[in-house]
């Protein structure tokens, strides 16, 4: 039922077309099927159509975690925006390169923040590579190494979060208070 709700992507989906410039994991996981299974296998059309109906088993769930870790206690507004952005990226299965102009948005949280952090120096780092531009390193035919490199680099901002959610949630529950001893 979901895949028929995107029957209009459906050409578009099952070639290399969207696969060019995206920042998503569906693009991301295109590229590792053709270097797998070569792209006369991976763009067939049943191979296709079944990787992204089966997209919908990972998206959901990641997005749910995404979100809930966005509201966890004991984050800053920056790494708030910074989970809300890498789910709008990640997630769909089109993203093109010119949403990462939604970077901008935790960036500047980011850089405003008033922090100590002993993670500055790696989410900076994270940042600047993913803000530069990457097209011009072609991997596979008109395929640039952004697509692989983008969603990586999502992954390695986000994840980390994620994990920092988790610690909060464990240690305070969802009231954000401290439980007590």
């Amino acid at each position: 039922a979901y895949a028929r709700s995107f029957e209009g992507f459906k050409g578009f989906s099952l070639s290399t077309s969207n696969a060019q410039h995206g920042v998503n994991l569906l693009g991301a996981w295109k590229y590792i099927q053709v270097l797998l299974w070569g792209p006369e296998v991976a763009y067939a059309p049943n191979v296709a159509a079944n990787t992204i109906a089966n997209y919908f088993y990972v998206a959901v769930p990641l997005l749910g975690i995404y979100l809930l870790s966005a509201i966890a206690p004991g984050l800053a507004v920056w790494q708030r925006f910074a989970l809300v952005v890498s789910a709008i990226l990640l997630i769909p299965q089109t993203s093109f390169d010119y949403k990462l102009a939604h970077l901008f948005l935790p960036f500047a949280a980011f850089v405003n923040a008033d922090t100590n952090e002993r993670d500055t120096r790696y989410y900076s780092i994270v940042f600047g590579l993913l803000l530069i531009p990457k097209h011009y390193f072609l991997i596979l035919e008109d395929i640039s190494a952004a697509v692989v490199l983008n969603p990586l680099l999502l992954l390695m901002l986000s994840l980390p979060l994620v994990r920092k959610a988790y610690r909060g949630f464990s240690e305070r529950g969802f009231s954000g208070k401290t439980a007590p001893q």
